[in-house]
């Protein structure tokens, strides 16, 4: 017997922590979830026990490639066992090929596909192991993998247009920072040096550009170091520490507050959280479990809060519209198409419908900011480097009065 430590939800829509002892994560999943518990976070105490050293779930794209090509192989109504060996031997990842060599060792050994997804802990998100779950005793496997896969290609296809849109301003912005910073304090202080040489003093606009030069380099670079530290250590710790969540929380609501950028990211998040508890409660899972694992699989410490509110309020007899509406994260037109949807009794497909909508919200919102807010960086550049070049030469035309 091994001691587990565990997080979950409760039918009443709580969560609940706790330890438990059992053979193994498997047994211990069933036995809480008849007892009304629905865990998405299992870790056994003992490290011996843990099936391999992963601390953090696979990668989108990894996750991906395995559904995606799984998803064909089921179809085509192949033996998931020799299925999974296959690709093992396909992919290229270290991680991905230890996890499927594991997932196929104990799928050959009589069990489900949802007790070897539970055996690898946090390496599968909790979204994918219930799907699989709810896939497998539906009948409905393959239906399942191909929605989880599309789902996959969504949030890489989000992800990337997100870093296109983020990473041409952020260049522009570093670039400008070190060319102010650097190469303004090294060349214009050469200036200084032979006009101290001679008991002369730089022209007052020299002067002020030298000046704010020299407050970038002593105050932003040290600031931006901190900053790019701080994050590192949020990200490295993730889930262990109470630090990564919290700057995950900080980081969160400085995206939603940055002009052109917290409104696609708004979008991306909420498209994230409608397809997810839509494909959820398209197989049938329960609604306050769907709610909260949806909340989790945005990745986003507001929407995750916001979801177990809800689902407790859910649990308590509230419609799912009302209660999402109250915690403050849907938009005026989401909640009325939600509120429609399920008046209808045609729950699930307004949600994705919402997903999709949000997804083009998503698209346009950050083409808007492409095309204004990286003109506008260029222009700024511009200017700036007018006004270096200004300072630059207005030393060397005031030299001979300056000796005079």
């Amino acid at each position: 017997m091994a001691t587990f430590d565990y997080e979950g939800l409760s039918q009443t829509g709580n969560l609940v922590s706790g330890e438990a002892e059992a053979e193994s994560i498997y047994l211990l999943t069933q036995e809480l979830r008849t007892a009304g518990i629905f865990l998405h976070t299992v870790a056994p105490r003992d490290r011996e026990t843990r099936p391999h050293k992963m601390d953090r779930p696979l990668g989108v794209e990894e996750l991906n490639c395995f559904t995606e090509q799984l998803a064909g192989l089921t179809r085509s109504g192949m033996p998931l066992a020799p299925a999974l060996a296959e690709l093992a031997r396909e992919v290229r990842g270290r991680r991905l090929r230890r996890v499927l060599e594991e997932v196929r060792h104990t799928v050959e050994s009589g069990r489900t596909l949802e007790e070897a997804f539970e055996r690898q802990g946090k390496a599968i998100p909790a979204l994918y192991r219930n799907l699989i779950r709810v896939g497998e005793r539906t009948g409905n496997l393959p239906g399942v993998l191909q929605q989880l896969a599309e789902y996959g290609e969504r949030h890489i296809w989000l992800r990337q247009r997100t870093l296109l849109a983020v990473a041409y301003p952020v260049f522009l912005v570093v670039a400008l920072l070190l060319f102010m910073g650097l190469f303004v304090t090294r060349v214009i202080s050469q200036f200084e040096s032979i006009y101290d040489s001679f008991g002369g003093t730089l022209p007052a606009f020299t002067g002020a550009v030298l000046v704010c030069g020299q407050w970038i380099e002593a105050v932003v670079y040290p600031a931006l170091a901190l900053v790019a530290t701080l994050a590192l250590f949020s990200w490295f710790f993730g889930g262990r520490a109470s630090f990564g969540s919290l700057g995950r929380r900080y980081w969160e609501a400085l995206l939603l507050r940055f002009p052109g950028v917290g409104g696609a990211y708004q979008a991306i998040l909420s498209a994230r959280f409608f397809r997810a508890l839509g494909m959820m409660l398209e197989n049938g899972a329960p609604i306050v479990e769907a709610l909260h694992l949806a909340g989790m699989a945005t990745g986003s410490t507001r929407f995750a809060s916001a979801s177990v509110r809800a689902a407790t309020r859910v649990a308590q007899g509230e419609p799912v519209s009302e209660a999402l509406g109250d915690t403050g994260m849907l938009r005026r037109l989401e909640l009325w198409m939600l509120k429609q949807g399920e008046s209808q009794g045609d729950f699930p497909t307004a949600l994705i419908r919402l997903a999709d909508l949000c997804d083009r919200d998503a698209s346009n919102r950050q083409l808007v900011t492409l095309s204004t807010l990286g003109p506008a960086l260029v222009t700024l550049f511009g200017i700036l480097i007018g006004i270096v070049v200004v300072a630059c030469f207005l030393p060397i035309f005031q030299i001979s009065s300056a000796l005079n």
